[in-house]
């Protein structure tokens, strides 16, 4: 595939075409005119790119597998791009895989920061993809580093408006982008104080100034990257934000030499090949029989620091505007050159948004005005052979002194960088005092008084600046489908604003965009202009938000809202576009898939499990000791505190737990709140009364084991996408196996050692397994620092009613693991031997509920499961009625805790469909948790409160049926929503089942 510059001249496609051997163009079903006038000189087949959303219908397609290895294809080509024409026609340059796959290689190098700028985020580049930035940000890098590529919409010109609103919109966590418009973001207070969403900006394609990187660095981290057509990028590591204009290559894993470039202080940086970096040099890749590549980038070092260098130019002389546009001034010197009253001329721009003229005369007698004469015909002819972003303006013109020659080397050719310093002062003064492009000589002037004269002016003035011919541009096409783009409106707006005068009030960008054929724009000027931001504009009028929304509708099309829409009537899609463009929900990240170390994590979370759901699920044993012996004095109910407070704590403190798990604090989290269980088990051994039990068992063991659960369930979608399902299934049966040892060991040690030496060896047990976990489990690295509440949740309805189905839910559908043993032994008068085991029984029965369902998921869904759950445990819970006998009670334990295990353990596993961004699920996890923990902590004594109403434990049995089929009510409307967005995530890869996976693997090769 080759992707050209869309601003070269017919001539230069020529060119490029036949080096590169093009045979068919793809483009728009209406081509661009400069398609039409390419085919017009090179007969080719033309093929229509198709629309958007048929890109995105749900139709499926054969799959077309990449067959072969990655040292077949290595050296295969992958992308054709070229370079900027430095030397006359821009030259085809062939990329291969293995200039591509040197990324994936630089992200496991010591220090790396590719990981840690680009990895797990949502990426936005708005680089075109003819430019190698624009390929790499846009599709390389977040392949190999697992973020989600941002795209702007196609046919919009780039300005800070639409950066802005995607930034605003698509939830952007890091933003590359062209130093003007990093400049111009800066400059607006809206748009400058929403830098702060981001985690990180990156600047590239030029020069950034002091001033305006010092502002970025206050609302976010500043980060810098450059590369080349040829060798892609360059590793970096890290370095103190103080160092932002500076580089800290990784130069042995690059194989980076820095040689003297003839100038005073400034070095090339060379690759040199080294065949233990065969596979992280990509100029070898591009170059397979160099054993060099000299980049011609020049560099000078950090004043004070070692391994820091600054960019300073290219030793080919090419200017690299502040926009990030790329400009080769030589031939455009040669012409000036030409004129008869010019000694010497530069063209100087570095850094700058516009070029400008540094001249020398031939004669310091000839006068100001006599030179710019002369000279005036050469820069037209110069501004004809250049794009149109560098034109040269005779209002941008130094000229030189008689006591500062330009300085110029033995064989007499102009020193450039060193005239570019020695005029410096002068130079900064010609940009402060002239606004940008003030006058243009090469315009044509407006006249907008009338319509009919208002059109002529502007045919000509847009067709001089796009350089093309009054006669194939109609006064009513869309001026930007013949190459109008930001550069040209700023110009623009600028001109018809001195055209009308400064009694009138001024045109801005938007109203460009919103007038976008010489038609419309003359009857705008002539019949009065109102200007609007988008602070005017009426959300209900669709007419004033028309450009707007076609923005945001572009932008949003793939979100789930649309992808139901197919099929159906226009007016219902038109509804769910605006539905969408009103939505402020990002889109979702996808982690990373399996693996020996994720299923360790696996292991890890099941023996954490173990040791917070283990041991609240067997606070029935401790119910029924305390009820007897220790604590015959209370009721029931108040036993039923230390309980449920136990349990509670477990799902609160999540809302603590799930931020410090997102910061990356989960190692540190693991040890110390291991250590406090063992604390706590140890104090409970001493304790004697309620109110010590009550804080030892209820308060402390309940806030170690919260800080504990919400993390150890978190880590595992991090891990894992199509088993998802099944991992977090086993992690947090480690639960259930708990509630099945511990009350066998509790009833064991409690008759052989006391109550005691009970909780001791217990504790012993947590130490050693906790221990274990903490050897085992390596989270994945801090990510994005949140608030401990993400308020924009409660604004999403599928997480709020999910929510309040968490709070019925856990309200009523653990009830048996605290009651059984008490049931059993009053109401059923069963011998201590039988009841000691019915609760172990439970918990081996919501064991294999935990991960027998989850081995499913990939087929019915995780959404279907629960609502399936929830429905069958409240039938099953309303039964408990009739269970009177041993047979009945242990019959009826099976099959509810398998029930309540899958009831448990699938919220976890849908959550993240409706969570907009996997760096959210640990908060939103904690969230939810949360308000389930309030439900529990009620849980217990409500029941006993009802079952003093009624006979039995009648009000316990119709609390816990009511509880789980209200839940299930509720829960109906998530299921739906998450069964969406799964479905969405699956047609494009995210999630594919393990079904789907299997038939598209028959018959593929070993892949590449």
């Amino acid at each position: 595939m080759f992707f050209p510059s869309p601003r070269n001249t017919v001539e230069a496609f020529q060119s490029l075409f036949e080096d590169a051997g093009v045979t068919k163009i793809i483009s728009l079903s209406q081509p661009l005119p400069v398609v039409q006038s390419i085919l017009k000189k090179r007969p080719m087949q033309l093929l229509a790119m198709p629309s958007l959303e048929e890109l995105l219908d749900d139709e499926q397609v054969p799959p077309m597998p990449f067959k072969g290895t990655f040292e077949d294809h290595r050296f295969e080509p992958l992308l054709l791009l070229h370079t900027s024409g430095s030397t006359g026609n821009p030259k085809v340059i062939t990329l291969k895989h293995g200039l591509f796959a040197t990324i994936d290689g630089w992200g496991h190098l010591p220090g790396s920061q590719t990981i840690p700028l680009y990895g797990n985020k949502r990426l936005f580049s708005p680089f075109p993809p003819f430019h190698i930035a624009g390929f790499n940000y846009t599709v390389t890098v977040p392949c190999y580093v697992d973020s989600t590529a941002v795209l702007p919409p196609s046919g919009v010109p780039i300005n800070t408006d639409l950066i802005h609103a995607i930034h605003t919109h698509g939830s952007v966590n890091s933003s590359i982008l062209p130093p003007s418009i990093v400049q111009e973001l800066v400059q607006n207070d809206e748009y400058y104080e929403s830098l702060r969403r981001l985690d990180g900006l990156t600047f590239s394609g030029g020069p950034l100034s002091e001033h305006t990187a010092d502002l970025v660095n206050r609302q976010t981290s500043l980060a810098s990257s450059m590369g080349a057509t040829e060798y892609g990028g360059l590793p970096v590591n890290a370095k103190d934000a103080e160092d932002w204009g500076y580089f800290r290559f990784d130069e042995t894993g690059a194989g980076i030499e820095w040689r003297e470039s003839g100038q005073e202080g400034l070095y090339e940086l060379v690759f040199v090949r080294r065949p233990e970096l065969d596979y992280l040099q990509g100029a070898f890749v591009t170059f397979p029989d160099l054993d060099e590549y000299h980049t011609k980038d020049i560099f000078s070092k950090h004043p004070s620091k070692p391994n820091l260098w600054k960019y300073e130019s290219r030793l080919d002389d090419i200017i690299i505007l502040s926009n990030g546009e790329n400009l080769n001034p030589v031939p455009m010197e040669r012409i000036l050159q030409g004129c008869s009253a010019v000694k010497g001329v530069l063209i100087y721009g570095q850094g700058r948004f516009q070029t400008s003229l540094l001249v020398e005369p031939k004669s310091h007698e000839t006068s100001y005005e006599e030179l710019l004469s002369q000279l005036k015909p050469y820069v037209e002819q110069a501004n004809r052979i250049c794009p149109t972003y560098g034109r040269a303006s005779l209002e941008l013109l130094v000229v030189t002194a008689p006591d500062k020659p330009l300085l110029r080397a033995a064989k007499g050719t102009v020193q450039r960088a060193k005239c570019y310093a020695l005029y410096n002062d002068e130079l900064d003064a010609l940009y402060s005092k002239a606004p940008p492009q003030e006058k243009d000589d090469r315009m044509p002037i407006l006249q907008l008084d009338k319509q009919s004269s208002s059109e002529d002016s502007l045919m000509r003035y847009v067709s001089s600046m796009l350089g093309i011919e009054e006669h194939d541009i109609n006064i009513t096409d869309d001026i930007f489908t013949f190459g109008m783009d930001s550069l040209h409106v700023l110009t623009f707006v600028r001109d018809i604003n001195k055209a009308r005068g400064a009694s009138k009030e001024p045109v801005n960008q938007t109203f460009i965009y919103e007038n976008p054929t010489v038609q419309k724009l003359a009857a705008a000027l002539t019949s009065g202009v109102r200007i609007k931001g988008y602070s005017d504009f009426d959300p209900d009028n669709e007419d004033e938000k028309r450009t707007w929304l076609l923005m945001e509708e572009v932008f949003q099309q793939g979100r789930a809202r649309l992808v139901n829409t197919y099929g159906q009537p226009g007016g219902e899609k038109k509804r769910a576009l605006r539905d969408i463009v009103r939505s402020s929900a990002p889109a979702p990240l996808y982690p990373v898939d399996g693996g020996t170390t994720a299923w360790l994590q696996v292991l890890g979370a099941f023996l954490v499990n173990m040791n917070n759901w283990g041991l609240v699920n067997s606070f029935g044993v401790y119910q029924g000791y305390y009820q007897s012996t220790l604590l015959a004095e209370f009721s029931p109910g108040s036993i039923s505190w230390i309980g449920t407070l136990q349990g509670s704590l477990l799902l609160i403190v999540g809302v603590l737990s799930g931020p410090l798990f997102d910061k990356g604090y989960f190692r540190c989290i693991l040890i110390t709140s291991g250590v406090g269980v063992v604390f706590a088990l140890m104090m409970l051994s001493l304790a004697q009364t309620y109110t010590q039990i009550i804080l030892s068992q209820g308060v402390l063991l309940g806030l170690c084991l919260g800080f504990l659960y919400v993390p150890s369930v978190a880590l595992i979608p991090l891990y894992f996408k199509s088993w998802r399902g099944v991992a977090l299934g086993l992690a947090t049966a480690g639960g259930s196996f708990g509630g099945v040892v511990y009350p066998l060991m509790f009833r064991y040690l409690l008759i052989s050692y006391g109550f005691a030496w009970a909780n001791r060896i217990i504790g012993f047990v947590a130490l050693a397994t906790i221990g274990i976990s903490i050897g085992l489990i390596r989270p994945l690295g801090p990510r994005s620092t949140r608030q401990l509440i993400d308020l924009a949740a409660y604004t999403d309805a599928p997480y709020v009613v999910f929510t309040i189905a968490g709070f019925l839910l856990f309200s009523g559908i653990l009830l048996p693991f605290i009651l059984i043993t008490t049931y059993a032994s009053t109401t059923l008068s069963l011998p201590t031997e039988d009841v000691s085991y019915l609760l172990s029984i439970l918990n081996a029965a919501q064991f294999f509920g935990r991960t027998l369902p989850p081995l499913v998921t990939d087929w019915v869904g995780p959404e279907i499961l629960l609502l399936g759950a929830e429905v069958a445990a409240s039938i099953v819970a309303f039964s408990w009625i009739a269970a009177r006998s041993l047979t009945g009670i242990t019959l009826w334990i099976i099959v509810y805790g398998f029930l309540s295990g899958m009831a448990v353990t699938l919220p976890a596993i849908v959550l993240p469909y409706i969570t907009p961004s996997m760096s959210l699920l640990g908060t939103r996890l904690g969230m939810v948790y949360a308000v389930a923990g309030i439900g529990y902590l009620i849980s217990a004594p409500v029941a006993f409160a009802l079952n003093g109403l009624t006979s039995g434990f009648l009000g316990a049995q119709v609390w816990m049926g009511t509880c789980c089929i209200t839940a299930a009510g509720f829960y109906i409307v998530a299921a739906r929503e998450a069964r969406k967005r799964r479905r969405l995530y699956e047609a494009n890869g995210a999630n594919t089942s393990l079904w789907r996976k299997r038939k598209e693997k028959q018959g593929v090769d070993k892949m590449g």
